[in-house]
């Protein structure tokens, strides 16, 4: 069994800023969808509204969920050797 360093805060914190970067990149992704989704169907923009909204609220979520479920850590933590030891 490999034995297993704490991390300091520097490299949680690095990680952190690009896990937020990543939420914030896939976030406006979803932006950008529902605003060409509006101006292509004007009459549906409560529609492309609630849709941006949703995603907002289940994107992040869904990052950090899914990345911790399957791999034990983000993106962030990947680039910078951080790896939760709760298990």
């Amino acid at each position: 069994v490999a034995s297993v360093l704490p991390v300091g805060v520097q490299r949680r914190g690095a990680a952190l800023v690009v896990n937020v970067v990543v939420v914030v990149i896939l976030v406006a992704i979803g932006a950008q969808v529902a605003a060409g989704f509006a101006k292509l169907a004007p009459r549906l923009d409560l529609l492309a509204q609630a849709f941006a909204r949703t995603w907002q609220l289940v994107v992040p979520v869904a990052y950090f969920v899914l990345c911790h479920g399957t791999d034990g850590q983000t993106l962030g933590k990947r680039l910078f050797g951080a790896q939760d030891t709760s298990n």
